[in-house]
């Protein structure tokens, strides 16, 4: 009996040690060193595609309050740049939005004109092996298909 479980230890390491490259969940910065912002109109866009989003990841939003939140909207609010129906608001300054579930992901900001002149992206979340394993804890984006609004931020401890 001793041996067998031996021998099962023995292929659960190796299983273990062999799974191939296990993903860990990662933190962009939206905008990197520029933040989300208006000034000199960055490409949030460009920003985007050239990242892979997984879930479990998180997006983190740094900005000044008094100029700007961060919305997460549906596609055609997205779209057409419309802030009134968001299913998430932010707007302490520093934001950490977790990414709960693959799929499309659409931010914008609500403020004034700042979606039409650019302030906004949309992201295509896959799911990771690491997410299957081990998911996120929960968060307030966890009802995304809901109209909660939500303020959590790093000083509130969600991230």
């Amino acid at each position: 009996m001793a041996f067998y479980v031996k021998v099962w230890l023995f292929v659960l390491a190796v299983l273990i040690w062999a799974e191939p490259n296990p993903t860990t969940a990662e933190v962009f910065t939206v905008g990197d060193s520029v933040g989300w912002t208006t000034l000199n109109r960055p490409n949030y866009t460009a920003w985007a595609a050239g990242k892979t989003f997984r879930v479990g990841d998180t997006l983190l939003f740094k900005y000044h309050k008094e100029y700007h939140n961060v919305l997460v909207v549906k596609e055609a609010d997205y779209e057409a740049c419309k802030n009134s129906s968001a299913l998430f608001e932010y707007h302490s300054g520093e934001d950490a939005v977790i990414i709960k579930e693959a799929g499309r992901h659409f931010y914008i900001c609500g403020f004034s004109n700042h979606c039409q002149i650019g302030q906004k992206f949309d992201i295509k979340a896959i799911v990771s092996s690491a997410a299957l394993s081990n998911p996120p804890a929960n968060s307030p984006q966890s009802n995304a298909g809901g109209h909660l609004k939500a303020t959590p931020s790093i000083a509130d401890g969600t991230l």
